[in-house]
C-alpha cells in the first residue's frame, strides 16, 4: 500500500495545478482520500516537495523563534479564511521551473502576515494567488501584510488577489525589497491597488504591474509617509484607478529619500511590447529594451543595458 501511494503521488502531481480538476467530478477541489497532507497551528522546520501538497485546515503559525523553510515545487493549498503569520523566518525558496504555490483550495484564502519579523525572510520563485482579506484586523489590511517586518521578495508571480488597502502587498513600518516580480490582476478596495506602504523603506527595481485595479489613488503604488523609496527599472501597463492616478501615487511630502526614475508607464498609445498577454517577456522591438538604468549594477544578467520588467537586471534570468 505504501508503494501504491507514493507512485500514485507522483503521477498526480505530475498533472500540475490545473489538470487537477480533472480528478473531481465537480470541477472543484480533489476528492481523493490522502492526496494531501493536513497541516495547521505552530510550525517549523521543512515543508518538503515529497509531502506535498499541503492543505492547510487551521492557520499556520511561525513563532518568533522558529524557521519554516518550504522547498521547491512544494504546493500549499489554504482552506477558506486560513491564514500564515509569520512571527519568525519564513524560507520560500523554489527555483525557475519548481516553483512553490500558495493557493486557495475552495474559493479563496487570507493570506500571509508578517508581523514584527525582522528575520529577513527570503520568498523567491513563489506563485501567490486567490488571497480575498477585505478586512482590517491585528494582522492587517493587505492579502501579504507586513508590520514591522523586513523581507525579500524575488522573482514571483502574484495574481488575483483582494483585500482592503494594498491589494498584493501592505507595509506598514517595514523594510522590503521588491526584484522581477510579476503583479497583474489584483484589487483593492481603497488605495494601492498593488503596493501600499506606510512609513516604511520600500525597493522595487524591475517588476511588472499588469491589469491592477483600485477605487482609489494607486492601482500599481500607493506611498505614504516614507522613510525611503525606490522604484527604477519597472513596466506599468494597464493598471486601472477611477481618479486617474493609475500606476503610482506619492502622497505630498518630503520626497528627498524618494528615487523614481527608469520606469515605464504604459497607455493605449505606449505599448511596452510584451511577447504575449499572459508572457512578459519583451519583444525584441520593445520600447523597454536598454530602457533602464545604464548604471552597470543594473545591466542584465548577460551585461547589456537594463531591460525594464520582469527579465531584465541581475535577477533576470527565470
Amino acid at each position: 500500500m505504501k508503494h501504491f501511494f507514493f507512485l500514485t503521488f507522483i503521477i498526480l502531481t505530475n498533472y500540475g495545478c490545473v489538470e487537477r480538476q480533472n480528478f473531481d467530478d465537480s470541477g472543484g477541489v480533489p476528492p481523493i482520500s490522502g492526496l494531501f497532507t493536513d497541516i495547521g497551528g505552530r510550525i517549523s522546520g521543512k515543508l518538503t516537495r515529497a509531502d506535498s501538497p499541503y492543505l492547510i485546515k487551521e492557520d499556520l503559525t511561525i513563532e518568533p523563534s522558529d524557521t519554516l523553510i518550504i522547498e521547491p515545487d512544494a504546493e500549499l493549498y489554504f482552506d477558506d479564511g486560513k491564514k500564515m503569520i509569520v512571527q519568525g523566518t519564513l524560507i520560500a525558496v523554489g527555483t525557475r521551473y519548481r516553483p512553490i504555490l500558495f493557493t486557495a483550495y475552495n474559493r479563496d484564502w487570507e493570506g500571509i502576515k508578517f508581523l514584527y519579523s525582522n528575520h529577513n525572510s527570503v520568498i523567491q520563485f513563489c506563485i501567490i494567488e486567490k488571497i480575498v482579506f477585505e478586512k482590517q484586523d491585528g494582522t492587517g489590511y493587505s492579502a501579504i501584510s507586513f508590520i514591522g517586518s523586513s523581507a525579500e521578495f524575488k522573482n514571483n508571480f502574484i495574481t488575483e488577489n483582494k483585500s482592503k488597502i494594498g491589494g498584493a502587498i501592505g507595509l506598514r513600518s517595514s523594510v522590503i525589497s521588491i526584484h522581477n516580480n510579476i503583479f497583474t490582476k489584483n484589487s483593492a478596495q481603497f488605495q494601492g491597488g498593488t503596493i501600499h506602504s506606510v512609513n516604511s523603506n520600500l525597493t522595487i527595481i524591475n517588476c511588472v504591474f499588469y491589469k491592477n485595479t483600485s477605487s482609489l489613488e494607486g492601482a500599481g503604488i500607493f506611498v505614504d509617509n516614507h522613510l525611503r523609496t525606490e522604484i527604477q527599472n519597472n513596466i506599468f501597463f494597464k493598471n486601472n484607478s477611477p481618479t486617474g492616478k493609475h500606476n503610482f501615487y506619492f502622497v505630498p511630502g518630503d520626497s528627498s529619500n524618494l528615487i523614481e526614475q527608469y520606469n515605464f508607464f504604459g497607455d493605449e498609445d505606449n505599448d511596452p511590447m510584451f511577447l504575449f498577454e499572459d508572457d512578459f517577456r519583451l519583444y525584441y522591438m520593445s520600447p523597454c529594451k536598454d530602457a533602464g538604468n545604464p548604471e552597470p549594477e543594473f545591466n542584465d544578467i548577460d551585461g547589456s543595458r537594463n531591460d525594464q520588467g520582469a527579465y531584465g537586471g541581475p535577477y533576470g534570468g527565470w
